[in-house]
């Protein structure tokens, strides 16, 4: 593979393993409810729901920052203009669309399930300005579709992108302070390091990612799975950030590895049907976590070990096959409804 080539494919394949990833976080059961619980069965789901998985979300901004940056040679203004205006179509408005979707199932969740409204209705009737804020902050930092506050984010980073490049973009001992600087203080910027580490990847280490070795790939991998196990015996205190970012970083490198080589493998329409249903999985299957998880703790005793397991992984395929069967039909009865929600992907 040449220096100069980006696959963008290997990259839907590892968005697609992210977002399965945060699936498998919103079906923690040992999570959801605090229960005795058998130590294998607990350790086992808590492993691949709140350890190995635990880098998704860091991944995800990583990547993000490395895709916007990928091929900048000079950040000017027309630049910063035109990748804004991309991602106006691809960020902002699936954003306030899957928002409207989550505003009116909170409305019905309210009207019928008395479910709380958080203030959206006041005395029977709608409060317009915290109507507006819940798109921001509906309960507890979180807007109407949950699971969007990561776009939510994303979109204040594409607008902070000159920032970005600044620290991450214009000199590499700027970019290695800037690191140094999160691992001695454990500074957190709600994920804007991770977006800033993808900038100082693309800019300084792309030819170290695209040139990656199945000798430095093996032991990037063994460091991620390593530190997830690591989480669930260990309190990291004051590193539990230089942790996070040491193994998304090796876990963003191991996954580039895994799928520029198998990627000849899974050139076929069957994947490829799958791999396009990224984003609806991750929009869709937030509607209903904890529908799905009270229906499986119900179902199996997860004091057992077989019963814990069996309720998370029921969860998780429940969730990822309705959310896959929702965007089947979606995009063959409305496929310009699907694509705009879609955000073009």
């Amino acid at each position: 593979m040449e220096v100069n080539s980006d696959k963008s494919v290997v990259f839907n394949y590892i968005k697609f393993i992210l977002i399965l990833g945060v699936v498998a976080i919103h079906s923690s059961i040992y999570a959801h409810c605090d229960i005795p619980a058998n130590p294998i069965g607990r350790g086992i789901v808590l492993f691949f729901a709140n350890g190995l998985t635990k880098v998704c979300v860091p991944c995800f901004f990583l990547l993000s920052g490395y895709l916007y940056f990928n091929n900048v040679d000079r950040f000017t203004r027309a630049t910063y203009l035109s990748k804004t205006r991309r991602r106006i179509y691809s960020l902002l408005i699936p954003y306030l669309l899957w928002n409207v979707i989550g505003l009116g199932i909170a409305l019905l969740k309210y009207r019928f399930f008395n479910y709380p409204s958080f203030g959206v209705v006041e005395e029977g009737h709608l409060y317009i300005p915290r109507l507006v804020e819940g798109f921001w902050d509906y309960a507890n930092g979180y807007p109407y579709a949950f699971a969007f506050w990561f776009i939510r984010n994303l979109i204040i980073f594409v607008v902070l992108s000159p920032l970005a490049y600044l620290i991450g973009g214009r000199n590499v001992y700027i970019f290695g302070a800037f690191i140094v600087a999160l691992a001695a203080f454990d500074i957190s910027l709600w994920g804007f390091e991770y977006f800033i580490l993808g900038c100082g990847i693309a800019t300084f280490f792309k030819k170290q990612l695209l040139e990656i070795k199945r000798s430095a790939a093996f032991p990037t991998l063994i460091i991620w799975v390593g530190i997830a196990a690591a989480t669930l015996w260990v309190d990291f205190g004051r590193f539990g950030s230089l942790m996070l970012m040491s193994a998304s970083v090796c876990a963003f490198f191991s996954l580039y590895y895994i799928f520029r080589q198998a990627e000849p493998r899974l050139d076929n329409r069957f994947v490829s049907t799958i791999v396009a249903s990224t984003f609806f999985i991750y929009a869709v299957h937030q509607f209903f976590v904890t529908v799905t998880l009270d229906f499986y703790i119900g179902i199996f005793n997860i004091e057992t070990a077989a019963g814990g397991i069996a309720a998370f992984l029921l969860s998780f395929l429940t969730k990822v096959a309705v959310s896959f069967i929702v965007w089947l039909i979606m995009r063959r009865c409305m496929p310009g409804v699907t694509r705009v929600l879609s955000g073009g992907r």
